[in-house]
């Protein structure tokens, strides 16, 4: 049997779509569960509205500096989508997103009349434990839980070979930051 160039671009395709998707099935993912954080404040475990997981979820995030922290302890640094399941039943709300202590974003909440998951972007975690904390800012919601995966990425080579940048008066900065991008991303 004999296999023409078409075929062979089909397998190829095919092959790599599967290797792909089959490495995308296989991301870590990790659920963080409110109740199981430490909060602060007026904050509180509740049950009274249904389609939580775990045990409850943490609200209402009334007090001027009311939070909640919860911790992953993850094998590797890497980046990660991070999904939060809440209820913002009050009409949309904003809260502050920190990492390790660190402000990484402003967080968005439509309104919702049950437990939404809401995407919030993809963020960089270290290896070892990451505390991640949301802090009030708009209030008046509840969070369930927060969802982390760990996103997939294709193994690429950009042919980048010579690791000295072009202009050899390069700032220790610029060196600084050159260094990073080849570390991460090839």
């Amino acid at each position: 049997m004999q296999i023409n160039c078409n075929q062979k671009i089909v397998f190829s395709v095919f092959f790599a779509t599967f290797m792909f998707l089959g490495s995308a099935l296989s991301a870590q993912q990790y659920v963080l569960e409110a109740e199981d954080g430490t909060f602060t404040g007026a904050n509180q475990i509740l049950t009274s509205t249904s389609g939580y997981s775990g045990s409850g979820y943490v609200g209402q995030f009334a007090g001027d500096n009311d939070r909640l922290d919860v911790s992953v302890n993850l094998p590797q640094a890497g980046t990660y989508q991070l999904d939060i399941r809440a209820l913002a039943n009050l009409g949309y709300k904003e809260q502050d997103l920190y990492i390790n202590n660190q402000f990484v974003s402003r967080l968005i909440f439509d309104a919702s009349t049950q437990f939404t998951d809401y995407p919030q972007g993809i963020v960089f975690l270290d290896a070892g434990v990451n505390t991640l904390s949301i802090r009030r800012v708009w209030g008046w919601m509840s969070i369930d839980a927060i969802h982390l995966t760990q996103e997939v990425q294709a193994p690429h080579d950009y042919g980048l070979g010579d690791a000295n940048p072009i202009d050899p008066n390069i700032t220790p900065a610029a060196r600084e930051v050159y260094d990073f991008f080849r570390e991460h991303y090839g």
